[in-house]
């Protein structure tokens, strides 16, 4: 819809006015990620990833805040409670459950952050400036 991956995963189903191709997609992936390991592996692995993206984001809020302050950007539309404690506390929660994983899943989070990645490459390669700017 906004071109963040292959146009393919956008198609519509006429009847239904559902994704179909992306639920194919996802649903064949799952499945076969479901019969290849333990549900408690998946489970781990996408907790892996998610962990991964969310300290990215926590410590993406920390220095943006410091290298754009407001005199820079403007008011910001949100503003975190407690200033940086809150962010901070994230990255040290996430942290510390990350370090609880075995090797395998986090190099299993890897490849999925991978995947990710590439798809996300993919799609910006062949939108080839159809994607509407964002404000």
């Amino acid at each position: 819809e906004n071109g963040d991956l292959p146009r393919w995963f956008a198609r519509v189903h006429p009847t239904h006015q559902t994704p179909s191709n992306a639920i194919v997609f996802t649903s064949v992936v799952a499945l076969t990620l479901a019969l290849t390991g333990s549900f408690v592996t998946l489970a781990a692995v996408s907790a892996v990833a998610r962990l991964v993206m969310y300290l990215a984001v926590c410590t993406a809020t920390l220095v943006l805040r410091r290298r754009q302050p407001d005199a820079e950007m403007g008011p910001a539309q949100f503003t975190v409670p407690l200033g940086p404690v809150v962010p901070v506390l994230a990255c040290v929660v996430a942290s510390s459950i990350l370090a609880g994983a075995s090797a395998q899943q986090l190099l299993m989070g890897a490849y999925a952050l991978i995947a990710g990645a590439i798809l996300f490459g993919i799609a910006v390669r062949t939108a080839h400036g159809k994607v509407p700017p964002r404000e």
